[in-house]
């Protein structure tokens, strides 16, 4: 609707345009002088210009008005500008440009020439007039499109003056000129045609805002009344036409029945129009109705539905208000100041402070620690940073003077924004299950460390190394001020030998204490596996020098556990069993009541211990018995000295090690002379003490600790000197002679002294790979014979070359 009427006045502009230029170019007898004798309607520019008004309304009733056509609509409008200064110069100066006369000349008894000048200088002001109204209107501007329509509305009134001046012979201005009835002013109705097109196009912008609304509903007819008016100036036109004109005229009878016929349908169609726009508001409004009844009872059944959720919302409410009101936990709402909004009565029975207390107010201004509220809103802070839910345990102050854990898990709640507002807090005690935790935890620690014991035994049986590990882990495990193991001597007096003890107490390690009761009862008491619990020496039952010497101690509570052990060999009954020592648990400062958790752990451990403390002794003896069968292994019985297996043990060992070096190693054998004889005239006791002292006398003539005395046989003896060559040898034998010398033993029956005397054989090789070391024996055996043979008492050498 908005575009139909300047869609109209383009078709009649761009008509009459080209009927026009049709005319023009084929001298078309329609517009012909004697048929329309009095138009001076249509100038040759005037019809150029409709053409281009036609092209550029097309342009503005496009409604994408595509950019690359503007400047085509532009053109055409500076086009139109330009004509109608070339039209305003031809008419008004005298100017020939080339212009030809119009398509219907004017007659000369109808006008004057001063008339058709002014006509013609009219129709230039309004070519450049609208043409500047199409300029306007292409920017689209609300200011430019008031100015054009202002504009229009001039153009407008100076073109109905001229139609009113044509139909009712009114005068035109002050010429005293009236146009003749006869003739068709079709410039006129063309413009008049052309300002309307032109104000539709943006019927609701500008000053066509308020017409349009008022009017709008008589825009359909409008084609209609043009075609009454056009059918008015027909029966006005006196067709009095000449006898050789009677085939123009018979065509404008024709035209006119056509136009009386199209005038018939136009009203017969506005009419069958109107009545349809009729027909379809009433059916548009009776379907207005259905729905509008539709949407009504929609909207009660949404409120009826609305009703019932809202019933439903408050009985959650209720329900949701008395589960939380009833919750064993303590539910709370808390905003970024850390102020309670809201909390449930939970909070009044655990806290013993009202609910209407708790709101407004943060947990400081409540009376709470700051180590205790500090961390918790550092918790909640992050939850507003970082809006995710968030879980914690700690403990807080109950009505009764006692701290409950509480585990609380921390909620966002987000405003419209999508920021965090709030939290909302639930809270849980978790006291139960976290004592359960932390006995599960020493339980855990407990085995641990037995384990630990364990370990220590199977690696290594030092005894103090793993009683030092003991204590140290139980005086973690059990955060005591000082745990400590005492040992009995034989007379029940002890000393503490192992000791972990916290900085800033004195340590009692190496003490010596002695115990009365202790001493009295030999301590009957522990043997049978009893333990002694103090939790305070002050309130607990002992003797004044009991108490007395705990004070002496810097200890408050105490906690001892016998370790017992069986005496070997023993049945391992409870009447056999020996208190090995105590392990000893104190608190120095304040009282401490001892679990039973603890106590369970301590006589396990104390097991373990006097395991270890009878496993230590076994390793102990068997220690001993097995360093007792190495002596006998290696060392003569009789002598005491170094025996024949041990020889052939160390001379091999001493062999291969100065190989390696290219050392001399020199190999000294000795026999006592006429030992025969003197066990036959002193007897065999006498003998071995005899071979003793000779035993003694060699080893104290022998003087670095790497030398070897060792007794070969019988009555022989040999010397192993490793690093020393044939020099140091027999300075060796001459020490061995002078202590043998010392010893004075008698012998009367020596041959050649009435002492007892030595014969020595040295023997001196650098060992080597083409060397053997039984050589060297046998040559020391040889260099012993040659001695004997030269009469005893004295030595002979060999060196052997490599």
């Amino acid at each position: 609707m908005n575009w139909s009427i300047p869609s109209i006045v383009t078709i009649w502009v761009g008509g009459v345009g080209l009927l026009a230029l049709v005319n023009f170019l084929f001298n078309f007898p329609l517009f012909s002088g004697e048929l329309l004798p009095t138009s001076l309607s249509l100038h040759p520019s005037i019809f150029l210009s409709f053409i281009l008004f036609s092209i550029v309304l097309k342009w503005l009733q496009n409604r994408q008005q595509r950019q690359r056509f503007k400047s085509i609509a532009q053109l055409c409008s500076v086009l139109i500008i330009g004509i109608g200064f070339f039209t305003f110069s031809e008419e008004a100066r005298n100017w020939n440009l080339y212009f030809e006369p119009g398509l219907i000349q004017d007659h000369p008894s109808l006008f004057i020439l001063r008339v058709s000048s002014f006509i013609f200088e009219q129709s230039s002001f309004v070519l450049i007039s609208l043409a500047t109204v199409l300029l306007l209107l292409i920017h689209k501007t609300p200011t430019r499109i008031q100015v054009a329509q202002t504009i229009i509305g001039l153009v407008l009134a100076i073109e109905t003056t001229n139609l009113i001046t044509f139909l009712f012979s009114v005068p035109f201005s002050d010429l005293g000129i009236v146009f003749s009835n006869r003739g068709i002013p079709l410039k006129t109705i063309s413009f008049i045609i052309l300002c309307f097109g032109l104000l539709w196009i943006y019927p609701h912008r500008g000053l066509m805002r308020t017409f349009t609304h008022r009017s709008m509903f008589t825009v359909r007819p409008y084609p209609l009344f043009i075609g009454i008016i056009f059918l008015v100036f027909f029966n006005i036109i006196k067709l009095d036409l000449p006898q050789d004109l009677q085939q123009e005229k018979a065509f404008l009878l024709g035209s006119k029945i056509i136009l009386e016929i199209s005038v018939i349908l136009g009203l017969f169609y506005w009419t069958n129009n109107r009545l349809y726009a009729v027909n379809l508001r009433h059916q548009r409004s009776k379907q207005q109705l259905q729905y509008t009844r539709q949407t009504l009872e929609n909207r009660v059944n949404e409120c009826q539905s609305y009703q019932q959720k809202i019933a439903v919302l408050q009985q959650q409410e209720q329900d949701f208000r008395a589960l939380v009101e009833n919750s064993p936990d303590i539910i709370s709402r808390i905003d970024r100041q850390y102020r309670f909004r809201y909390v449930n009565p939970q909070v009044e029975r655990e806290t013993g402070i009202k609910t209407s207390d708790w709101i407004g107010k943060t947990e400081l201004e409540l009376g709470f620690s700051e180590e205790i509220v500090t961390p918790w809103h550092q918790v909640i802070q992050q939850v507003f940073e970082t809006g995710k839910q968030q879980l914690y345990e700690s403990k807080f102050p109950a009505a009764d003077g006692t701290f409950k854990y509480w585990q609380c898990r921390i909620v966002p709640e987000f405003n419209a924004q999508g920021m965090v507002e709030s939290v909302l807090t639930a809270s849980r005690e978790i006291t139960h299950k976290k004592i359960a935790e932390d006995a599960l935890y020493q339980c855990v620690q407990h085995e641990k460390l037995l384990a630990e014991i364990n370990d220590r035994i199977r690696q290594s049986l030092e005894l103090d190394q793993i009683l030092v590990t003991a204590v140290t882990e139980v005086q973690e495990i059990l955060q005591a001020d000082r745990v400590l193991i005492y040992r009995f001597n034989p007379d029940w007096s002890g000393t503490i030998i192992t000791e972990s003890v916290v900085p800033g107490f004195d340590s009692i390690l190496d003490k010596s204490c002695t115990d009365s009761y202790l001493l009295q009862t030999r301590g009957e008491a522990f043997r049978q596996g009893n333990i002694q619990v103090v939790n305070d020496i002050y309130t607990a039952n002992l003797t004044p020098c009991h108490q007395e010497l705990l004070t002496q101690l810097q200890i408050r509570a105490s906690l001892l556990l016998p370790i017992c052990i069986f005496p070997p060999n023993s049945q391992q009954e409870v009447n056999s069993q020996t208190v090995w020592g105590l392990l000893g648990i104190n608190s120095c400062v304040e009282p401490r009541d001892w679990q039973t958790q603890d106590i369970e752990f301590l006589k396990r451990l104390t097991g373990q211990l006097a395991i270890t403390v009878q496993q230590s002794a076994l390793y102990e003896r068997l220690q001993n018995v097995n360093q007792e069968l190495s002596y006998l292994a290696h060392y003569d019985q009789l002598t005491q000295i170094a025996n024949r297996r041990y020889f052939d043990e160390y001379f091999e060992q001493e062999w291969h090690r100065l190989k390696r070096e290219q050392a001399p190693l020199s190999l000294i054998l000795c026999d006592v002379d006429y030992f025969k004889y003197y066990n036959d005239t002193y007897g065999h006791l006498a003998g071995d003490r005899c071979l003793v002292q000779v035993a003694e006398a060699i080893s104290r003539g022998v003087k670095r600790p790497a030398d070897l005395v060792a007794r070969y046989g019988g009555e022989e003896f040999v010397v192993i000197l490793p690093n020393t060559n044939t020099e140091g040898a027999v300075e060796v034998v001459r020490c061995i002679q002078n202590e043998i010398q010392a010893l004075n033993i008698p012998h009367s029956t020596s041959l050649n002294a009435k002492q007892i005397t030595l014969s020595f054989g040295i023997a001196c090789v650098y060992p080597s790979l083409s060397s053997s070391r039984y050589n060297l024996i046998d040559q020391a055996d040889k260099a012993l014979y040659q001695a004997k043979e030269a009469g005893r008492n004295g030595y002979a050498m060999i060196e052997i070359e490599s």
